[in-house]
């Protein structure tokens, strides 16, 4: 499925913990709106209809969003008491993005088709509400962010849940997750436009 030129909010590759947490927060909201929109937009029979190329439906790829973030979110927590036991009162650390955190964000940015790993697949059925839990995991991600806005982002590094080769730093990881909804959301509404398109031919 083909997806727009640009499907993703503009984000500086450092930045103080609170301003890129209020950055991420405020473009979450907006795919968020997206998601809705595009669920609202389809019927109960299209909402699990897959792609024209065989790809996940509506409610496979929200299923997969919310494992996703879920996944993220356990490993983000965790790294927070470390997080906190490093904290220098009155310092404001930059966060800069990694290496590999840099590369993954800028490949989830990209047009190309990406492979899912297998823990975060969806099964047949999506979870009942899977759009609020979507929303549910943006929201706790946004409280998270907001709770250690005044630590350093870049003082210790979490395991990827998705890959236990691949270290990043707490800002990595809220970007990652930005740019893996927003990916997905451009391609939900790349659906919803193909659905509407093969009803009118109908």
């Amino acid at each position: 499925m083909t997806l727009p030129e640009r499907f993703h909010a503009a984000l500086p590759g450092s930045a103080l913990p609170r301003d890129l947490a209020r950055q991420i927060t405020t473009a979450m909201a907006a795919v968020d709106v997206r998601l809705r929109a595009a669920y609202e937009a389809l019927s109960a029979a299209d909402r699990d209809r897959r792609r024209a190329d065989g790809g996940w439906s509506l409610h496979s790829t929200l299923e997969h969003l919310a494992l996703t973030n879920e996944a993220y979110l356990a490993p983000m927590r965790a790294l927070v008491p470390r997080m906190s036991a490093q904290r220098l009162p009155g310092t404001t650390a930059r966060w800069r993005s990694t290496f590999v955190g840099k590369w993954l964000a800028r490949s989830l940015a990209m047009r190309v088709p990406l492979p899912a790993p297998r823990r975060v697949q969806p099964g047949p059925t999506a979870r009942p509400d899977v759009l609020d839990a979507v929303i549910g995991s943006h929201r706790d991600m946004a409280s998270l962010m907001a709770e250690v806005a005044d630590m350093d982002w870049t003082a210790d590094r979490l395991v990827s849940p998705l890959n236990a080769l691949v270290r990043m730093n707490f800002g990595d990881a809220c970007v990652i997750v930005l740019r893996h909804s927003e990916r997905h959301a451009a391609q939900i509404e790349a659906l919803v436009a193909q659905l509407a398109a093969r009803h009118d031919v109908m």
